[in-house]
Protein backbone atom coordinates (compact mmCIF):
# COMPACT_ATOMS: atom_id res chain seq x y z
CA UNK A 1 0.00 0.00 0.00
CA UNK A 2 1.43 3.39 -1.01
CA UNK A 3 0.79 6.72 0.69
CA UNK A 4 -1.82 7.65 -1.93
CA UNK A 5 -3.70 4.34 -1.91
CA UNK A 6 -6.92 3.87 0.03
CA UNK A 7 -6.61 1.54 3.00
CA UNK A 8 -8.37 -1.78 2.15
CA UNK A 9 -11.73 -2.07 3.88
CA UNK A 10 -10.72 -5.28 5.63
CA UNK A 11 -7.66 -3.49 7.08
CA UNK A 12 -9.82 -0.56 8.19
CA UNK A 13 -12.07 -2.91 10.13
CA UNK A 14 -9.08 -4.58 11.79
CA UNK A 15 -7.52 -1.24 12.69
CA UNK A 16 -10.68 0.21 14.26
CA UNK A 17 -11.51 -2.98 16.15
CA UNK A 18 -7.95 -3.19 17.53
CA UNK A 19 -8.05 0.51 18.47
CA UNK A 20 -11.34 0.12 20.35
CA UNK A 21 -10.03 -2.92 22.20
CA UNK A 22 -6.81 -1.13 23.25
CA UNK A 23 -8.77 1.85 24.53
CA UNK A 24 -11.04 -0.30 26.67
CA UNK A 25 -8.04 -2.16 28.06
CA UNK A 26 -5.58 0.73 28.53
CA UNK A 27 -7.31 4.11 28.76
CA UNK A 28 -6.62 5.85 32.09
CA UNK A 29 -10.31 6.27 32.97
CA UNK A 30 -11.72 2.79 32.70
CA UNK A 31 -15.43 2.15 32.44
CA UNK A 32 -17.72 4.76 30.94
CA UNK A 33 -15.05 7.08 29.47
CA UNK A 34 -13.11 4.26 27.85
CA UNK A 35 -16.31 2.67 26.53
CA UNK A 36 -17.63 5.95 25.11
CA UNK A 37 -14.39 6.68 23.27
CA UNK A 38 -14.18 3.17 21.85
CA UNK A 39 -17.87 3.19 20.90
CA UNK A 40 -17.45 6.49 19.03
CA UNK A 41 -15.01 5.02 16.48
CA UNK A 42 -16.94 1.75 16.27
CA UNK A 43 -20.10 3.66 15.39
CA UNK A 44 -18.28 5.61 12.68
CA UNK A 45 -16.96 2.32 11.28
CA UNK A 46 -20.50 1.00 10.97
CA UNK A 47 -21.56 4.06 8.94
CA UNK A 48 -18.73 3.56 6.47
CA UNK A 49 -17.06 6.85 7.41
CA UNK A 50 -13.58 5.35 7.19
CA UNK A 51 -13.90 3.75 3.75
CA UNK A 52 -11.81 4.97 0.77
CA UNK A 53 -9.37 6.95 2.90
CA UNK A 54 -5.59 6.98 2.51
CA UNK A 55 -3.43 6.07 5.50
CA UNK A 56 -2.91 9.69 6.50
CA UNK A 57 -6.60 10.50 6.05
CA UNK A 58 -7.69 7.51 8.12
CA UNK A 59 -5.26 8.40 10.93
CA UNK A 60 -6.51 11.99 10.93
CA UNK A 61 -10.18 10.95 10.96
CA UNK A 62 -9.64 8.50 13.82
CA UNK A 63 -7.71 11.10 15.83
CA UNK A 64 -10.50 13.65 15.48
CA UNK A 65 -13.16 11.13 16.47
CA UNK A 66 -11.20 9.92 19.49
CA UNK A 67 -10.84 13.46 20.84
CA UNK A 68 -14.46 14.39 20.23
CA UNK A 69 -15.69 12.44 23.26
CA UNK A 70 -13.72 14.09 26.07
CA UNK A 71 -11.07 16.30 24.48
CA UNK A 72 -8.07 14.21 25.55
CA UNK A 73 -5.24 15.53 23.34
CA UNK A 74 -2.99 12.55 24.01
CA UNK A 75 -5.39 10.35 22.04
CA UNK A 76 -4.25 10.01 18.44
CA UNK A 77 -3.53 7.63 15.58
CA UNK A 78 -0.40 7.84 13.44
CA UNK A 79 0.23 6.35 10.01
CA UNK A 80 3.89 5.78 9.07
CA UNK A 81 4.50 3.94 5.78
CA UNK A 82 8.26 3.82 6.44
CA UNK A 83 8.14 2.56 10.02
CA UNK A 84 6.79 -0.76 11.21
CA UNK A 85 4.75 -0.61 14.41
CA UNK A 86 6.03 -2.99 17.07
CA UNK A 87 3.56 -5.27 18.81
CA UNK A 88 3.53 -4.68 22.54
CA UNK A 89 4.59 -7.33 24.97
CA UNK A 90 2.03 -8.76 27.39
CA UNK A 91 1.48 -6.37 30.29
CA UNK A 92 3.26 -7.42 33.45
CA UNK A 93 2.51 -6.27 36.97
CA UNK A 94 4.92 -3.48 37.95
CA UNK A 95 6.04 -2.68 41.49
CA UNK A 96 7.56 0.52 42.89
CA UNK A 97 9.33 1.19 46.18
CA UNK A 98 8.73 4.24 48.39
CA UNK A 99 11.34 6.18 46.40
CA UNK A 100 9.38 5.73 43.17
CA UNK A 101 11.86 3.31 41.58
CA UNK A 102 10.59 0.26 39.73
CA UNK A 103 11.42 -3.00 41.48
CA UNK A 104 10.69 -6.67 40.89
CA UNK A 105 8.32 -8.67 43.10
CA UNK A 106 11.21 -9.31 45.53
CA UNK A 107 12.02 -5.61 45.89
CA UNK A 108 15.15 -5.59 43.72
CA UNK A 109 15.73 -2.44 41.65
CA UNK A 110 15.08 -2.71 37.91
CA UNK A 111 17.47 -0.61 35.75
CA UNK A 112 15.78 2.53 34.43
CA UNK A 113 16.40 1.69 30.78
CA UNK A 114 13.49 1.28 28.35
CA UNK A 115 13.72 -1.90 26.28
CA UNK A 116 14.96 -1.37 22.72
CA UNK A 117 11.91 -3.16 21.30
CA UNK A 118 9.34 -1.05 23.16
CA UNK A 119 6.97 0.54 20.62
CA UNK A 120 6.61 3.84 22.45
CA UNK A 121 10.33 4.14 23.05
CA UNK A 122 11.12 3.51 19.38
CA UNK A 123 8.68 6.24 18.30
CA UNK A 124 10.25 8.63 20.79
CA UNK A 125 13.75 7.81 19.48
CA UNK A 126 12.61 8.74 15.96
CA UNK A 127 11.15 11.98 17.30
CA UNK A 128 14.43 12.81 19.06
CA UNK A 129 16.41 12.22 15.86
CA UNK A 130 14.42 15.02 14.25
CA UNK A 131 14.82 17.50 17.13
CA UNK A 132 18.19 16.64 18.66
CA UNK A 133 18.48 17.46 22.36
CA UNK A 134 15.63 19.97 22.33
CA UNK A 135 17.87 22.94 23.16
CA UNK A 136 17.20 25.53 20.44
CA UNK A 137 18.27 28.69 22.23
CA UNK A 138 20.80 29.67 24.90
CA UNK A 139 21.93 33.25 25.47
CA UNK A 140 22.47 36.05 27.93
CA UNK A 141 20.07 38.91 27.23
CA UNK A 142 20.81 42.59 27.98
CA UNK A 143 20.84 43.23 31.71
CA UNK A 144 22.57 39.89 32.38
CA UNK A 145 19.34 37.89 32.03
CA UNK A 146 19.69 34.21 31.11
CA UNK A 147 17.51 32.66 28.40
CA UNK A 148 16.90 28.97 27.57
CA UNK A 149 14.62 27.84 24.73
CA UNK A 150 13.53 24.19 24.72
CA UNK A 151 11.51 22.55 21.92
CA UNK A 152 11.24 19.21 23.77
CA UNK A 153 12.46 17.29 26.81
CA UNK A 154 14.88 14.69 25.50
CA UNK A 155 15.62 11.34 27.21
CA UNK A 156 17.70 11.70 30.37
CA UNK A 157 20.94 10.45 28.79
CA UNK A 158 20.75 13.37 26.34
CA UNK A 159 19.17 16.08 28.49
CA UNK A 160 21.43 15.71 31.56
CA UNK A 161 24.64 17.01 29.90
CA UNK A 162 22.66 19.69 28.05
CA UNK A 163 21.13 21.06 31.27
CA UNK A 164 24.53 20.91 32.96
CA UNK A 165 26.10 22.96 30.15
CA UNK A 166 23.24 25.47 30.07
CA UNK A 167 23.12 26.05 33.81
CA UNK A 168 26.91 26.41 33.95
CA UNK A 169 26.79 29.02 31.18
CA UNK A 170 24.03 31.00 32.96
CA UNK A 171 25.09 30.53 36.57
CA UNK A 172 26.07 34.19 37.12
CA UNK A 173 23.01 35.82 35.54
CA UNK A 174 20.64 37.99 37.58
CA UNK A 175 17.46 36.30 36.39
CA UNK A 176 16.35 33.49 34.10
CA UNK A 177 13.78 32.91 31.36
CA UNK A 178 12.90 29.35 30.28
CA UNK A 179 10.92 29.27 27.04
CA UNK A 180 8.62 26.28 26.47
CA UNK A 181 6.07 28.05 24.25
CA UNK A 182 6.75 25.66 21.35
CA UNK A 183 7.69 22.64 23.45
CA UNK A 184 5.44 19.67 22.65
CA UNK A 185 6.69 17.42 25.44
CA UNK A 186 8.93 14.38 25.52
CA UNK A 187 10.53 12.77 28.55
CA UNK A 188 10.29 13.71 32.23
CA UNK A 189 11.32 17.28 33.15
CA UNK A 190 12.35 16.54 36.75
CA UNK A 191 16.08 16.90 36.04
CA UNK A 192 15.68 20.56 35.06
CA UNK A 193 13.34 21.27 37.99
CA UNK A 194 16.06 19.91 40.28
CA UNK A 195 18.34 22.88 39.47
CA UNK A 196 16.01 25.10 41.50
CA UNK A 197 15.86 22.94 44.64
CA UNK A 198 18.39 21.75 47.18
CA UNK A 199 16.69 18.76 48.75
CA UNK A 200 15.23 15.62 47.24
CA UNK A 201 11.56 16.52 46.80
CA UNK A 202 8.54 14.37 45.95
CA UNK A 203 7.22 16.71 43.29
CA UNK A 204 4.91 14.55 41.16
CA UNK A 205 2.71 11.47 41.35
CA UNK A 206 1.43 9.46 38.37
CA UNK A 207 -1.47 7.04 38.59
CA UNK A 208 -1.05 4.13 36.14
CA UNK A 209 -4.39 2.56 35.24
CA UNK A 210 -3.28 -0.94 34.11
CA UNK A 211 -1.02 -1.48 37.14
CA UNK A 212 -3.49 0.36 39.42
CA UNK A 213 -0.66 2.08 41.30
CA UNK A 214 0.47 5.60 42.20
CA UNK A 215 4.13 6.14 41.37
CA UNK A 216 6.09 8.86 43.18
CA UNK A 217 8.57 11.02 41.30
CA UNK A 218 11.44 12.84 43.04
CA UNK A 219 13.86 15.62 42.12
CA UNK A 220 17.58 14.91 41.87
CA UNK A 221 19.56 16.27 44.86
CA UNK A 222 22.85 15.66 43.01
CA UNK A 223 22.56 17.53 39.71
CA UNK A 224 25.94 17.70 37.92
CA UNK A 225 25.81 21.44 37.19
CA UNK A 226 25.57 24.52 39.43
CA UNK A 227 22.14 25.04 40.99
CA UNK A 228 20.46 28.25 39.93
CA UNK A 229 18.48 28.65 43.16
CA UNK A 230 17.80 26.71 46.33
CA UNK A 231 14.63 26.21 48.33
CA UNK A 232 16.30 26.90 51.69
CA UNK A 233 14.42 29.59 53.67
CA UNK A 234 17.67 31.34 54.57
CA UNK A 235 18.50 31.77 50.87
CA UNK A 236 15.21 33.52 50.01
CA UNK A 237 16.67 37.07 50.03
CA UNK A 238 19.23 36.08 47.37
CA UNK A 239 16.94 33.84 45.29
CA UNK A 240 16.95 34.98 41.67
CA UNK A 241 13.69 35.46 39.76
CA UNK A 242 12.73 32.80 37.20
CA UNK A 243 10.04 33.07 34.52
CA UNK A 244 8.66 30.26 32.34
CA UNK A 245 7.16 31.27 28.98
CA UNK A 246 4.03 29.38 27.90
CA UNK A 247 1.37 29.32 25.23
CA UNK A 248 -1.28 27.11 23.63
CA UNK A 249 1.42 24.97 21.96
CA UNK A 250 3.00 24.09 25.32
CA UNK A 251 2.05 20.43 25.75
CA UNK A 252 2.50 17.25 27.81
CA UNK A 253 5.83 17.12 29.71
CA UNK A 254 6.43 20.82 28.93
CA UNK A 255 3.17 21.46 30.79
CA UNK A 256 4.38 19.22 33.60
CA UNK A 257 7.53 21.36 33.89
CA UNK A 258 5.42 24.53 33.97
CA UNK A 259 2.86 23.10 36.39
CA UNK A 260 5.37 21.80 38.94
CA UNK A 261 7.63 24.88 38.78
CA UNK A 262 4.51 26.84 39.80
CA UNK A 263 3.32 24.21 42.28
CA UNK A 264 6.69 24.31 44.07
CA UNK A 265 6.77 28.14 43.88
CA UNK A 266 10.03 28.08 41.93
CA UNK A 267 8.94 30.32 39.05
CA UNK A 268 6.22 32.53 37.64
CA UNK A 269 4.73 31.93 34.21
CA UNK A 270 4.27 34.48 31.44
CA UNK A 271 2.19 34.10 28.27
CA UNK A 272 -0.91 32.02 27.60
CA UNK A 273 -2.68 28.98 29.03
CA UNK A 274 -1.10 25.69 27.98
CA UNK A 275 -2.76 22.96 25.87
CA UNK A 276 -4.14 20.79 28.68
CA UNK A 277 -2.46 17.42 28.12
CA UNK A 278 -1.92 15.98 31.58
CA UNK A 279 -2.31 12.26 30.89
CA UNK A 280 0.90 10.33 30.10
CA UNK A 281 0.46 8.13 27.06
CA UNK A 282 1.61 4.80 25.66
CA UNK A 283 1.98 3.80 22.00
CA UNK A 284 0.35 0.64 20.63
CA UNK A 285 0.19 -1.19 17.30
CA UNK A 286 -3.45 -1.38 16.17
CA UNK A 287 -4.12 -4.20 13.74
CA UNK A 288 -1.71 -3.03 11.04
CA UNK A 289 2.06 -2.74 10.66
CA UNK A 290 1.96 0.98 9.88
CA UNK A 291 -0.73 2.27 12.27
CA UNK A 292 0.05 3.22 15.88
CA UNK A 293 -2.28 4.63 18.54
CA UNK A 294 -1.33 7.00 21.32
CA UNK A 295 -3.53 6.22 24.34
CA UNK A 296 -3.55 7.95 27.72
CA UNK A 297 -2.57 5.33 30.29
CA UNK A 298 -1.96 7.45 33.39
CA UNK A 299 -2.72 10.71 35.20
CA UNK A 300 -0.16 13.20 36.54
CA UNK A 301 -0.99 15.23 39.63
CA UNK A 302 0.45 17.25 42.48
CA UNK A 303 1.11 15.26 45.67
CA UNK A 304 0.25 18.43 47.61
CA UNK A 305 -3.13 19.22 46.08
CA UNK A 306 -4.12 16.13 44.10
CA UNK A 307 -4.74 18.39 41.11
CA UNK A 308 -3.37 18.19 37.57
CA UNK A 309 -3.80 20.11 34.32
CA UNK A 310 -5.65 17.68 32.03
CA UNK A 311 -8.10 19.59 29.76
CA UNK A 312 -7.74 22.85 31.74
CA UNK A 313 -4.07 23.54 31.02
CA UNK A 314 -1.76 25.67 33.14
CA UNK A 315 -2.84 29.31 33.34
CA UNK A 316 -0.16 31.99 33.15
CA UNK A 317 0.56 34.10 36.23
CA UNK A 318 1.15 37.07 33.94
CA UNK A 319 -1.15 36.81 30.93
CA UNK A 320 -0.16 38.23 27.55
CA UNK A 321 -0.09 37.02 23.92
CA UNK A 322 2.36 34.12 23.69
CA UNK A 323 4.37 35.86 20.96
CA UNK A 324 5.03 38.78 23.35
CA UNK A 325 5.91 36.67 26.40
CA UNK A 326 9.69 36.85 25.99
CA UNK A 327 9.74 40.64 25.81
CA UNK A 328 7.32 40.86 28.76
CA UNK A 329 9.43 38.56 30.95
CA UNK A 330 12.62 40.36 29.96
CA UNK A 331 11.10 43.71 30.89
CA UNK A 332 9.91 42.38 34.25
CA UNK A 333 13.35 40.98 35.02
CA UNK A 334 15.08 44.22 34.02
CA UNK A 335 12.80 46.10 36.44
CA UNK A 336 13.65 43.57 39.15
CA UNK A 337 17.38 43.95 38.47
CA UNK A 338 17.03 47.75 38.50
CA UNK A 339 15.33 47.61 41.90
CA UNK A 340 18.12 45.36 43.18
CA UNK A 341 20.75 47.77 41.88
CA UNK A 342 18.96 50.70 43.51
CA UNK A 343 18.84 48.78 46.79
CA UNK A 344 22.55 48.02 46.49
CA UNK A 345 23.23 51.67 45.67
CA UNK A 346 21.23 52.82 48.71
CA UNK A 347 23.05 50.33 50.92
CA UNK A 348 26.39 51.44 49.53
CA UNK A 349 25.46 55.10 50.08
CA UNK A 350 24.43 54.37 53.68
CA UNK A 351 27.65 52.47 54.30
CA UNK A 352 29.69 55.36 52.95
CA UNK A 353 27.88 57.84 55.21
CA UNK A 354 28.45 55.60 58.21
CA UNK A 355 32.10 55.20 57.28
CA UNK A 356 32.56 58.98 56.95
CA UNK A 357 31.00 59.51 60.38
CA UNK A 358 33.25 56.86 61.85
CA UNK A 359 36.36 58.42 60.34
CA UNK A 360 35.24 61.88 61.43
CA UNK A 361 34.61 60.61 64.93
CA UNK A 362 38.08 59.16 65.12
CA UNK A 363 39.57 62.47 63.96
CA UNK A 364 37.45 64.48 66.43
CA UNK A 365 38.59 62.60 69.49
CA UNK A 366 41.99 61.70 70.87
CA UNK A 367 42.60 58.51 72.73
CA UNK A 368 44.34 58.99 76.10
CA UNK A 369 45.62 56.10 78.16
CA UNK A 370 46.82 56.68 81.75
CA UNK A 371 48.45 54.16 84.04
CA UNK A 372 48.35 54.44 87.84
CA UNK A 373 50.36 52.32 90.26
CA UNK A 374 49.42 51.98 93.94
CA UNK A 375 51.55 50.32 96.63
CA UNK A 376 49.90 49.20 99.86
CA UNK A 377 51.50 47.83 103.08
CA UNK A 378 49.84 45.12 105.12
CA UNK A 379 49.85 44.86 108.93
CA UNK A 380 52.76 42.41 108.87
CA UNK A 381 54.87 44.72 106.75
CA UNK A 382 54.24 43.04 103.38
CA UNK A 383 53.82 45.23 100.32
CA UNK A 384 51.30 44.79 97.47
CA UNK A 385 51.53 46.60 94.14
CA UNK A 386 48.41 47.23 91.94
CA UNK A 387 48.50 48.79 88.52
CA UNK A 388 45.35 50.13 86.78
CA UNK A 389 44.96 51.37 83.20
CA UNK A 390 42.41 53.98 82.21
CA UNK A 391 41.40 54.74 78.62
CA UNK A 392 39.62 57.97 77.74
CA UNK A 393 38.52 59.72 74.54
CA UNK A 394 38.80 63.46 74.84
CA UNK A 395 37.71 66.03 72.25
CA UNK A 396 40.54 67.56 70.23
CA UNK A 397 41.16 71.08 71.43
CA UNK A 398 40.01 73.69 68.89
Amino acid sequence: MTATDAVPESDVTAIVQALAAKIRAKYVIKGADADHIAAAVEAKLETGAYVNLTGDELASALTNDLRTVNGDKHLSVTYSPLQTAVEEKPTQKQFYNDDGHEVDKDGNLIPDEPPSDDAGYLMFVEHVKNQGTGLVGLEVLPGNIGYINLSMFAPKNLSTPVFQMAMTHLQHTRGLIIDVRNNTGGDDSGELISYFLTDRVHYKTIYWRVQDINQKWFTNPNVPGPRYNTNKPEDEPTRRPVYVLTGPETFSSAEAFTFFMKDLQLAQTVGGTTAGGGNPCGFFRIGHDHFTASISIGRSYSPKTGKGWEKVGVAADISCPAKEAKEMAHLLLLKHVQEDLKAIEKLSRAQNILLRHEVAAKKAFVKKVTTQTEVSTSADGGKTTRTTTKTEYKPVAE
